[in-house]
């Protein structure tokens, strides 16, 4: 299976509940499945601050595989292009997935 994780990512309190981060984690699993990955993992630990957030992996059907330490793995495969609520769009058509 062809799957990457997100590590570090970072939504500012001031966009939690606004879809920003609908939109972004949309645009992330649409450059994945563009890209050829099977499926996208982001890690995720929260905390009081960001408690907020953590709606959007339920929102987006993505799945809680695993929990240590405080910090949650959520996964979905990017099995077709992912359909965004139009609401807020990213354009980076310079930026692809690669391996590393």
């Amino acid at each position: 299976m062809n799957q990457r994780r997100v590590t570090d990512l970072m939504f500012s309190c001031r966009i939690q509940s606004k879809r920003v981060e609908h939109a972004f984690l949309g645009w992330l699993l649409n450059t994945a499945y563009l890209s050829g990955w099977d499926c996208l993992q982001v890690e995720y630990k929260a905390t009081v601050k960001n408690s907020q957030s953590e709606k959007v992996f339920s929102d987006l059907e993505f799945k809680k595989i695993t929990q240590h330490q405080g910090v949650a793995v959520y996964s979905k495969e990017t099995t077709s292009e992912d359909v965004s609520d139009c609401f807020i769009t990213i354009d980076a058509p310079n930026i692809v997935f690669t391996d590393r």
